[in-house]
């Protein structure tokens, strides 16, 4: 493997005209995206924001707030103000999946990487972009109850 592309937080400015494109192009309010992480990276020639909200995020919340965040990791392109989503985590309960980082194979082969915790499981994600999407070619490793 080879070091793939830095993830760089969004803040600022940026990050609010990114988090309420996003907003609109997600299944989600923009109340609820309080907390929510924006990372930017290059990968496979695009330049990609990656969306994550993980239990850290809200662990110290008062509990009655708890039940109604919802976990999110999403990956999409921010261009000309709009947020186009690419992939979307259906489980917004109980999966924590979070971003590791890029890898590069020799070959130029590059491929996102995610830790995932749920209360059954820990284990890893590897995704791809082929052709313009985004697939989940690896999905396993670590352990399970």
């Amino acid at each position: 493997f080879l070091a793939g592309p830095p993830l760089n937080p969004v803040d600022g400015l940026r990050y609010q005209s990114i988090l309420t494109a996003f907003a609109a192009a997600a299944p989600v309010h923009l109340a609820t995206l309080a907390g929510v992480r924006l990372y930017r990276t290059q990968w496979n020639g695009h330049s990609v924001i990656l969306v994550e909200r993980s239990f850290t995020d809200f662990s110290s919340a008062n509990p009655s707030v708890v039940p109604n965040v919802k976990l999110l990791f999403a990956i999409g392109e921010f261009t000309q103000g709009k947020f186009h989503i690419l992939f979307w985590k259906r489980n917004t309960g109980d999966e924590n999946e979070q971003v590791l980082g890029a890898v590069t194979l020799k070959n130029g082969r590059e491929f996102l990487l995610t830790s995932v915790n749920s209360p059954e499981a820990q284990f890893f994600r590897a995704y791809t972009m082929q052709n313009g999407h985004i697939r989940i070619v690896f999905s396993g490793g670590g352990s399970s109850c």
